[in-house]
């Protein structure tokens, strides 16, 4: 690895931290937490203006002039014995896909791997793409459940279970298969139009994308 590669690793890893504490100061509400991540933003946040003269191909995404785009999430639907996998959020009590926000500089299929592991403790293979979502905040179905939701792009993939592995994530506590035809109180983390043309792309197998 040259003088170059290694400033931008390093460049790379302080915008994965810079990342984990602004995500930190958007959900935790213990002020410990809040103050020590504060500081981890605010250190970040001086060596990467040590970085201001490197020329670097990737944008600050913490800058204040980025153009607002849409969050990008996905979910994975995890197929075996023609029973599709679930995992119960801990706050709604009800089930989803695993899946979630994508991270900077992690490529679609890596996000859909990394959540299966955390939220199911699942391994998984055979990745292939089942659809593009999109999800808009001024849906009226949406608001009619006050769902909390932003513009998002939901992008959605099939694929097979590898190993079942030990599950890291703290926000589901239930991990089964189901039928398709006889799915369980359903989270809102996917909206119930998505839910139906998923199942249809399941069924016809098609690929979706708006």
């Amino acid at each position: 690895m040259n003088k170059e590669q290694k400033y931008q690793y390093f460049y790379e890893y302080l915008l994965k931290i810079q990342s984990i504490a602004k995500i930190g100061k958007l959900f935790s509400t213990d002020p410990y937490a809040l103050k020590n991540y504060d500081e981890i933003e605010r250190l970040t946040m001086d060596e990467l203006n040590r970085f201001t003269n490197l020329n670097f191909d990737r944008p600050n995404y913490f800058s204040r002039d980025v153009y607002p785009t849409p969050n990008v999430s996905v979910r994975c639907v995890v197929m075996q014995d023609n029973k599709i996998l679930l995992v119960r959020e801990i706050k709604e009590q009800a089930y989803s896909l695993p899946g979630g926000w994508c991270d900077l500089y992690e490529t679609p299929v890596e996000s859909a791997k990394r959540e299966c592991l955390e939220e199911a403790g699942v391994k998984i293979k055979d990745v292939e793409l089942l659809g593009l979502f999109s999800r808009m905040p001024n849906d009226e179905k949406e608001a009619a459940k006050n769902v909390n939701c932003v513009p998002e792009y939901q992008i959605t993939f099939k694929a097979k279970v590898d190993s079942f592995l030990k599950k890291e994530d703290l926000e589901t506590d239930d991990v089964n298969f189901f039928s398709i035809d006889n799915l369980p109180k359903l989270s809102n983390k996917v909206s119930q139009e998505n839910w139906d043309k998923i199942i249809n792309c399941l069924k016809s197998e098609k690929i979706y994308c708006e």
